[in-house]
C-alpha cells in the first residue's frame, strides 16, 4: 500500500516552477529600481553621499 501522507507532501516541478517565476520577477523588479529606492531613502534620512569623506 502507498503511504498517502508522504504522497501528499510531494512537490514536483509543476508546483515549483510558478513559485520560482514569481520570485524571479520580484528579484528583477528590485534590481531594476534599486538605485531609485536607495536614493529615496538617502534623501529622506539625509544619508551620506558617495565619494565624500567627512573631515573633523
Amino acid at each position: 500500500m502507498l503511504n498517502f501522507q508522504l504522497f501528499a507532501l510531494y512537490v514536483g516541478p509543476d508546483q515549483l516552477l510558478p513559485i520560482t517565476s514569481i520570485l524571479g520577477a520580484i528579484g528583477g523588479a528590485i534590481m531594476i529600481f534599486w538605485r531609485q529606492v536607495v536614493g529615496f531613502f538617502r534623501r529622506v534620512t539625509g544619508g551620506a553621499k558617495t565619494g565624500e569623506a567627512k573631515k573633523d
